[in-house]
């Protein structure tokens, strides 16, 4: 991912709808592009901020903590669909694998009937 496909997914990120299609790219550069870092956090904390004062909401101040939560949560989402891709495609290829050993045994068996 680049700075242009990153700024114009913060407000997704900020408002909980990015789609998880991102999330392992989306928090890659925002751990490693440090300008993209920081329009992220000033977003975040404006956006963040905003919302406790409307709500009235002084339990955590500590906005870039949160954020900083909120991304490894992310990125262990975005782990879990990696791993759980990679499950599905092996499970789909040892079921192919099953799937061809039973017909091979079936014409095996048809030849001797």
């Amino acid at each position: 991912m680049n700075c242009k496909e990153f700024v114009p997914l913060i407000k997704d990120f900020t408002d909980g709808t990015l789609a998880e299609e991102y999330y392992a790219e989306f928090v890659h550069h925002a751990r490693t592009c440090e300008d993209c870092n920081d329009e992220l956090e000033i977003n975040y904390m404006i956006r963040v901020g905003l919302e406790k004062i409307d709500n009235d909401d002084f339990s955590s101040l500590d906005i870039k903590g949160d954020l900083s939560l909120k991304l490894k949560k992310y990125e262990k989402r975005a782990n879990f669909l990696l791993k759980r891709q990679v499950y599905s495609s092996l499970f789909f290829f040892i079921s192919e694998i099953v799937s061809c050993g039973c017909i091979i045994q079936l014409l095996i068996l048809w030849r001797f009937f």
